[in-house]
Formats: C-alpha cells, sequence, structure tokens
C-alpha cells in the first residue's frame, strides 16, 4: 500500500509540474525566445554577432515611462498586485499623461485600435494574451541597431490559438516614445509556434491574439477612402453627359432644318 501511495504522490506531482499555467482569460502565458538568425535590419539579413533575447523581468530604467503604464504593462501579464486585461491596459494608457496609445478610437463603448500598418482594426475587448509582456532586446556586434527591426518570435501556444480562424498580433509599448501600438505580423508559423514582426524600436512587446470565434467581428479591415476616385468617375460619367446630349440637340436641329426644307 505504502509503495502504491508514493507512486500515486510521484504522478501527481509530475502532472502539477506538466500542467501548463493558464491566465485569467483561459489562454496559456508562457514566454518565448527569439530567432537570432531571422533578424533584419531595414528590411536586410544583418551581418555580425547578434544576440537577441526576452526578457520576462521588465526594466524601465532611464526611460521616462509613466508609472501607470509601468504598473499597467506589468499587471496585464498577471506579474503586477492584479490581473488586468489587455482592453484595460489600453484604456489606462490612454488616460495617463505622457503615454498615447496609436491609432486608437472609441466608439459605442468599445475601444478600437487600427494595426500600424493600417490593415486591421482590431476590437480591444476580444483581444487575450498569449505571452507575458517581456523586454526584446536584440544587439549587433553589441550595439542595438538602428532602423526597422524584423525579428521572428517563438510563442508556444500559438497554434492552438490561431487554428480554425484565430488572429495573432504582436503588443508592443515603446519606452522610446511612449506608445502603445499593435503591430500586424509579417508572417505567422502556426505549425513551428513563431511569429515575425517588425518594430520601429525594442522595449516591452506580447503576443495577443483573437480567438476564431470573436475573430469574425471583432478584426475587420479600414474602409477604403473612395472619395478622389468616386469623383474622378463622375467627372467621367458628367462628360459624357454632356457629350451625349450635345449629340441629342444637333440631331433635333437636323430634323428640324429637315423638316423645314420639306415644307418649303
Amino acid at each position: 500500500m505504502n509503495k502504491f501511495m508514493k507512486g500515486l504522490m510521484a504522478c501527481g506531482l509530475a502532472f502539477a509540474l506538466a500542467t501548463p499555467v493558464f491566465a485569467e482569460d483561459g489562454s496559456p502565458l508562457k514566454g518565448g525566445i527569439v530567432d537570432d538568425s531571422s533578424i533584419k535590419v531595414d528590411g536586410k539579413p544583418v551581418t555580425g554577432t547578434v544576440t537577441a533575447t526576452l526578457d520576462q523581468e521588465l526594466s524601465f530604467e532611464n526611460t521616462d515611462t509613466p508609472k501607470a503604464v509601468v504598473s499597467a504593462l506589468t499587471s496585464v501579464s498577471g506579474k503586477g498586485t492584479e490581473k488586468i486585461t489587455v482592453n484595460d491596459l489600453v484604456n489606462e494608457v490612454i488616460n495617463t499623461s505622457g503615454a498615447e496609445v496609436k491609432n486608437v478610437k472609441k466608439d459605442n463603448g468599445k475601444t478600437f485600435v487600427t494595426t500600424t500598418d493600417n490593415s486591421k482594426i482590431v476590437d480591444m475587448s476580444a483581444v487575450n494574451m498569449l505571452t507575458p509582456f517581456q523586454d526584446l532586446t536584440i544587439t549587433v556586434d553589441g550595439e542595438e541597431p538602428k532602423g526597422p527591426i524584423t525579428a521572428t518570435l517563438n510563442a508556444p501556444g500559438l497554434n492552438a490559438a490561431v487554428s480554425s480562424g484565430g488572429e495573432a498580433f504582436v503588443m508592443h509599448y515603446s519606452t522610446k516614445r511612449n506608445v502603445l501600438e499593435m503591430i500586424a505580423p509579417d508572417a505567422v508559423d502556426a505549425a513551428n509556434d513563431s511569429i515575425t514582426a517588425t518594430f520601429e524600436d525594442l522595449s516591452p512587446v506580447a503576443v495577443v491574439y483573437v480567438p476564431a470565434a470573436k475573430a469574425s467581428t471583432a478584426v475587420t479591415k479600414p474602409s477604403v477612402n473612395t472619395e478622389v476616385n468616386g469623383t474622378v468617375e463622375a467627372v467621367r460619367n458628367n462628360t459624357m453627359f454632356y457629350f451625349a446630349g450635345a449629340a441629342v440637340v444637333v440631331a433635333i436641329a437636323g430634323a428640324v432644318v429637315l423638316k423645314k426644307r420639306d415644307q418649303e
């Protein structure tokens, strides 16, 4: 019996250690790694010694990041005094002096953020965390590269998050510009749990997603501005109308002249 109980306890302990920790919204909250070979600057592969890391211990030293934003960034990942949602994070940044959310809009009580490339509008109430915010650090020969930096991040659980139509994004808080932004990925390799994105600068990043059940309504495309094209088309249509009208007038006038000649 003792051997049986010991074996049962050992199995229970192994199961507990193997069971992933989930966030309050049910999504697995794990860190990831950076693929060193994926680093590009201005769209070109870098040469030299590359060091890329993701650190779950956020550091705001030598930055002027507002204290409220620091608290929100740590709390959204469950590391703060209380757990808050991505939607709460966005609204906290909106309401904090000295910080802003890029391409944000409020409508009917909801908060929407347009991705930095203007390709998607995301209802923030539908966004879940996949990874915690982590400090993204990349150096080439010991120095941070200047210019748009492209990197591929490993995000455990990405495959399950985007299966059946879910959509993944990268949230980035720039400690240099004090701006929170939603970045549409350059590529998503769900089979390998990896996502590629391009950053204007490097600071805390998190992989987030909209589950398939909400993606069709929570992720939309900006409406195309057809005002110019519509105006051009209207001018073309009006021009054709004028030509057609003139032709009718000429035809009527010709008919009248011929009729008078016949009567004479």
